[in-house]
């Protein structure tokens, strides 16, 4: 290409299924407008060098899908992007990839930015983006197994988590934004990131009812979560599943009346040996506390708030909690009608009070 071209603005598929294609050098003054599935399939690509600034750009959707040899990637300044979707993904050796500036527009997506990115190691953010932003990061590292670390820039707005780091089986760490005040969703978030070991989350809790469905799902090497106080909750169906070796799991649960589920929550926790529950959980549906503990071979003593008016069974509740030696249900319970291996193999316990008002 010539080393200047102002006016050549729009790239759309401009290689294409390119597949012999090596490497491209952009004007450093090209002024481009449209980006979307520029490179799309260029199996063969090794390196990309991008204008000086792409602040015109609206979109970078599938612009490098499929470049499977494709290594790194600088991304100059680029205020106008409104889409990163899929930009990245099945990038198979992708090393890492470089922002100079984050978008300042309103509404950002990153949905599988860097998706099945399996040799990702590294994505470097600046340390500050805009808060008039909200990102989506829906799946944007989902399956890039060898990403051992991340550092959200600190001030930026979040709308979703919801499967960010999904297989994400090399991730050790995650610094979050400082503030997530307009996120709703982590379902899925660290899912089957076996090689975790911490997280504390923002101190900027969000201002609404969050799902924390299948948050951490078979984080096995998971010690230690911190839930800053705020936080209030929609969804907790099997949010810590498989945490065999969490110790630790400290929140400030307060009133949780928006919280509808916690089937499954705490399965197989093996090493938590107590745990500290809401004092109200009046939006439970009947079903909300089906197998919440079972297999927590270690916990010794837990305490349920009083508000449990809508639950109709414990089913599996305490299964297999062998440490336990006593429980006491609130007398709010009259609603239950099933206590289906609610106790089963709990070798230990010797005292039970159910509700007086129990059928």
């Amino acid at each position: 290409m010539p080393t200047s071209n102002p006016n050549n603005a729009s790239f759309n598929q401009a290689f294409f299924y390119c597949n012999a294609l090596l490497e491209v050098i952009f004007p450093s003054n090209v002024n481009i407008t449209s980006f979307d599935n520029a490179f799309q399939n260029c199996y063969n690509l090794r390196s990309v060098t991008l204008p000086a600034t792409m602040n015109s750009l609206t979109s970078m959707n599938l612009s490098f899908f499929f470049c499977y040899n494709l290594r790194s990637v600088t991304i100059p300044s680029i205020n106008s992007l409104n889409s990163l979707s899929s930009t990245f993904q099945n990038c198979y050796q992708l090393e890492w990839v470089k922002f100079t500036s984050m978008p300042i527009v309103g509404s950002v997506s990153m949905t599988n930015t860097f998706n099945t990115c399996y040799n990702l190691q590294n994505v470097y953010f600046p340390a500050t983006g805009t808060a008039t932003s909200s990102y989506n990061f829906s799946a944007t590292f989902s399956n890039s197994k060898q990403l051992k670390n991340i550092v959200f820039p600190s001030n930026i707005n979040v709308s979703t988590f919801s499967q960010t780091f999904y297989d994400c089986s090399s991730l050790i760490s995650c610094i979050f934004p400082t503030s997530i005040s307009a996120c709703t969703n982590f379902s899925n978030t660290f899912y089957n990131c076996t090689s975790l070991l911490n997280i504390t989350l923002p101190t900027g809790a969000p201002t609404a009812a969050t799902n924390f469905d299948n948050t951490f799902y078979s984080c096995y090497k998971l010690q230690e979560i911190i839930i800053p106080p705020g936080y209030i909750f929609s969804s907790m169906n099997s949010t810590f599943v498989n945490c065999v070796s969490l110790k630790t799991f400290t929140w400030t649960p307060g009133v949780q009346n928006s919280l509808t589920s916690l089937l499954g929550a705490f399965f197989n926790c093996a090493l938590l040996t107590s745990i500290t529950m809401p004092t109200s959980m009046t939006a439970l549906t009947t079903t909300g506390l089906s197998s919440t503990f079972s297999a927590c071979v270690s916990l010794i003593s837990i305490t349920l708030p009083s508000t449990l008016n809508t639950i109709t069974t414990l089913a599996s509740t305490f299964n297999s909690c062998r440490s336990l030696t006593s429980i006491t249900l609130p007398t709010s319970m009259s609603a239950c009608t099933s206590f289906s291996s609610t106790f089963s193999n709990c070798y230990l316990i010797t005292s039970i009070t159910l509700p007086n008002t129990v059928g």
